[in-house]
C-alpha cells in the first residue's frame, strides 16, 4: 500500500483560526487518502519563538 505523511501548521496554534473546527477538516481529509488506498499520516508543527533559523550556508 503506498504511503503519505502529511506536514502542516497545527490548527491550534494560529491566531484567530477556529483550531477544532480546522483540525476536524484535516482529519476528513486525511481519511480521504484511506479511501483512495493510501496510508497517510499527519504530522502537525507549531511556528512559533522556539523555532529555529535554518543554518548557515557554509
Amino acid at each position: 500500500m503506498p504511503s503519505a505523511l502529511v506536514v502542516g501548521y497545527d490548527p491550534h496554534a494560529i491566531p484567530g483560526v477556529d483550531g477544532e473546527a480546522l483540525r476536524a477538516a484535516l482529519d476528513g481529509e486525511l481519511a480521504r487518502f484511506g479511501e483512495h488506498g493510501i496510508d497517510a499520516a499527519m504530522t502537525l508543527v507549531v511556528f512559533d519563538e522556539s523555532a529555529e533559523p535554518p543554518s548557515s550556508p557554509r
